[in-house]
């Protein structure tokens, strides 16, 4: 297997990474474009020409999950890669300095929207099944690459993937780190607000009941709990937290408006569950209700994903500093997530250890002129290549 570690580093080759990076980035896949057809497509037909058993898993739409095994030549245990093929939009683009969607290298960087988050993590990983295939190497088991949909909205992509009832022993997901091993994220809930108003005209406010008034209260008090009760939750992931991200009220200058929408983005630690927010979000409205008249609203729950951990002296873990540090596996460090991505759904349903790690600044991602460097791409692909091969060759 040693061995093979150094044909591995002797076999990656950047120009084929920037190759493969630059047709993923080309192919748009965002929320204002294709969705992801495009880029279901091109792994489909990348996957299958390497001679892997690719499924399309029909989410929506033209939306779909590529799902691709490369079988073992022996029974063993099977590794599982999950990449989401999504990308958020690209915002204002004559804030970029180049098309967002035509990628361009400059000063040993690849630019485009999605480089970071996650499409050059996805290069990488097809890279590193190239090399493992010219290596020809008999596995103990299969490696199953997930590509899914929707990561960046509300996981339609995987939560199809569970109803297929696809089994693995473990998961590497490929999220930007920098390559450092992520041992678990933090957790979110999305609370829809709805604070109901009375309409009359600006000139006779008093005839009224104004909701935009009413959200300013809830505001106020959203800022007082993040800071006064959250920030003391603590955890390796960082604090709890609680944000408002989003109000709508109004059509016009001169009305007092019937309703206004408040959206609320609430960070999760271990400990904390979707029914405690619930509680502690509901423990605000009634304070409110108590201190306003005719204080009214009404909120939904939009989204949510847990947090999790996985511990560092788990098998998983070790084989993946392995992979990092041959000579050193102790030495490599490790971290955590403040975001959240799809670690613990998978760890939730499919009842297996899950691994964060990938090419890439996670700080990169959703910005503008977001960007990945060269030598990620390479240092991802020989990691991912040794993980495999030393997770399934044990």
């Amino acid at each position: 297997m040693l061995n093979y570690f150094n044909e591995i580093d002797n076999l990656v080759e950047e120009n084929r990474l920037v190759e493969i990076l630059s047709d993923l980035v080309n192919c748009r896949s965002d929320t204002e474009g294709d969705m992801e057809y495009s880029i279901s497509i091109y792994l489909k037909e990348f996957l299958e020409k390497i001679g892997a058993e690719v499924e399309m898993q029909h989410v929506e739409l033209k939306r779909y999950n590529v799902v691709a095994r490369f079988k073992g030549k022996h029974k063993g245990k099977t590794f599982m890669y999950c990449g989401h093929t999504d990308v958020v939009p690209p915002g204002n683009e004559n804030n970029w300095k180049r098309p967002p969607f035509t990628a361009h290298i400059e000063n040993g960087k690849m630019f485009g929207r999605g480089t970071s988050d996650m499409k050059g993590s996805i290069a990488s990983i097809l890279h590193a099944m190239e090399i493992l295939k010219k290596l020809n190497i008999d596995f103990c088991g299969d490696i199953l690459l997930v590509f899914d949909v929707d990561e960046e909205i509300s996981n339609k992509g995987l939560y199809k993937f569970f109803e297929s009832g696809i089994k693995a022993d473990a998961c590497l997901i490929g999220e930007p780190s920098n390559m450092v091993p992520t041992l678990g994220h933090k957790g979110i809930i999305g609370f829809w607000l709805n604070f109901k108003g009375k309409k009359a005209h600006a000139s006779k406010p008093d005839l009224g009941i104004n909701p935009i008034m009413h959200a300013m209260s809830f505001s106020q008090k959203v800022e007082n709990f993040d800071k006064d009760v959250l920030v003391y939750r603590t955890s390796p992931m960082g604090p709890s937290t609680m944000a408002i991200t989003y109000i709508s009220a109004g059509k016009e200058l001169n009305s007092i408006p019937q309703e206004c929408d408040v959206r609320v983005d609430r960070r999760l630690i271990l400990g904390e569950t979707k029914e405690s927010s619930c509680k502690e979000l509901e423990l605000i409205l009634q304070e409110l209700k108590k201190e306003i008249k005719d204080f009214d609203c009404e909120y939904r729950v939009t989204t949510f994903c847990p947090p999790c951990e996985i511990p560092e002296d788990d098998y998983f873990v070790k084989d993946l500093k392995f992979a990092i540090n041959l000579a050193n596996p102790s030495s490599v460090p490790i971290t955590y997530m403040a975001g959240t991505c799809e670690a613990s759904l998978i760890s939730e349903r499919m009842k297996i250890p899950v691994v964060i790690c990938g090419p890439g600044d996670i700080g990169l991602a959703h910005i503008e002129n977001e960007f990945i460097e060269i030598e990620q791409l390479s240092l991802g692909t020989k990691i991912f290549a040794k993980f495999i091969l030393k997770f399934l060759n044990q």
